[in-house]
């Protein structure tokens, strides 16, 4: 189940319209305090991100720490709109499961300061999601991509404190 504010939750919201002339930007994790840029603004293959901010549903309010512990998920890319037509930046987080999966839960920019529940919660279309996902695969090279460990835990290169136990071989 997962947990809404209980304000907004009832009803679908729906996003901004945005202009052709959007510039879309992209980035994905660099560590987990920065992010890539990919692009400032996608020059190729447009529409499909057009059909996929068209077609995301604002489903309610979030907390982004509890989406990815309870959808066991972490952001892959986002995807923003920007540029005098637009108005405030318009962000769609994507996330991917452990297994690699592109899931159809994101959500995006803070909408309410000082408040954990105050991000816009995002159900994707999978079509238009599976269409993301392609674009990612022939445009963001394997070097970019940060690498996951594979017992869930960042190594910082640095010996462990003493008493911490062995967390692989």
């Amino acid at each position: 189940m997962l947990v809404l504010a209980s304000a907004v939750c009832n009803s679908a919201l729906a996003l901004p319209k945005v202009s052709e002339n959007a510039k879309i930007q992209i980035n994905i994790p660099a560590d987990e305090s920065r992010t890539c840029l990919i692009t400032s603004d996608v020059t190729e293959q447009r529409q499909i991100f057009f059909d996929f901010l068209d077609s995301a549903e604002n489903i309610g309010m979030c907390s982004p720490t509890e989406i990815e512990k309870l959808k066991s998920a972490s952001e892959i890319m986002s995807v923003s709109f920007w540029g005098e037509d637009v108005g405030d930046r318009i962000r769609l987080v994507v996330l991917e499961d452990t297994t690699g999966r592109w899931i159809t839960t994101g959500f995006g920019n803070v909408a309410r300061y000082d408040d954990p529940y105050g991000f816009p919660l995002y159900e994707y279309n999978s079509a238009d999601l599976m269409k993301i996902r392609e674009w990612y695969k022939a445009n963001v090279k394997a070097e970019q991509i940060k690498k996951k460990s594979n017992h869930g835990l960042e190594s910082t290169g640095a010996p462990p404190a003493a008493g911490t136990p062995e967390t692989h071989p």
